[in-house]
């Protein structure tokens, strides 16, 4: 089986903490090159908004120093543009980015990539949703997203299957116990589950939990 290292949340930001930022990627990326990875995945937020040039230039140097494709998606705190310049990178093994749903193979891992969902764009998708339908019809039509890209999956060769998304997980709580909530979009795990993956790579939610 493929070994798969999970980073998220990453948020480079020169205003907080960005040398213990960096210090700390470096870390993962020496711990990553003494053992056999097949591939890293970075399930969003990347920077904590649109990026400078010297967070651009950090996060572009761990993304280099890993010794093994790398799969990026776009979180909600990532500009539009962000994720996807890093794909322009010299890498030897090659960064996959995802600032919309797609599916890709890296790494002998069928991924499928979940950014940020984005009521907005869910709903124009549809055309003309009465607004009192608007929460159910762009929820639904997340579902769909979610159907397509385990639909995608079942036309790759079989390799083990994994969803890496940034998301809002229904009944997922902050480290002190307290409800998240805030979100207009959310999944439940039934919702994730139509993807027919093997595992889930979840950013957003920065505490561990147990559903």
């Amino acid at each position: 089986m493929p070994v798969v290292v999970h980073v998220a949340d990453s948020h480079f930001c020169e205003a907080s903490r960005f040398d213990e930022c960096v210090a700390m990627h470096q870390w993962i990326a020496t711990w990553v090159a003494r053992r056999h990875v097949d591939l890293v995945v970075h399930s969003g937020d990347l920077f904590e908004r649109r990026s400078t040039p010297n967070e651009r230039s950090a996060a572009a140097g761990w993304l280099q120093s890993l010794p093994c494709p790398v799969v990026l998606v776009r979180g909600n705190h990532d500009a539009d543009g962000d994720v996807d310049f890093m794909r322009r990178l010299y890498h030897r093994h090659g960064i996959h980015t995802a600032e919309t749903p797609r599916v890709l193979c890296a790494g002998g891992v069928n991924v499928a990539c979940l950014p940020w969902p984005r009521k907005a764009a869910l709903l124009a998708s549809l055309g003309d949703v009465p607004q009192e339908l608007a929460g159910q019809a762009a929820q639904e039509a997340l579902r769909d997203v979610l159907r397509g890209l385990g639909g995608e999956l079942d036309e790759l060769p079989e390799l083990p299957r994994l969803l890496v998304s940034h998301a809002m997980v229904r009944g997922s709580v902050t480290s002190h116990g307290q409800p998240l909530i805030g979100s207009d979009m959310e999944l439940g795990l039934d919702d994730l589950a139509l993807a027919r993956c093997d595992g889930y790579a979840l950013g957003h939610i920065h505490a561990s939990q147990s559903w």
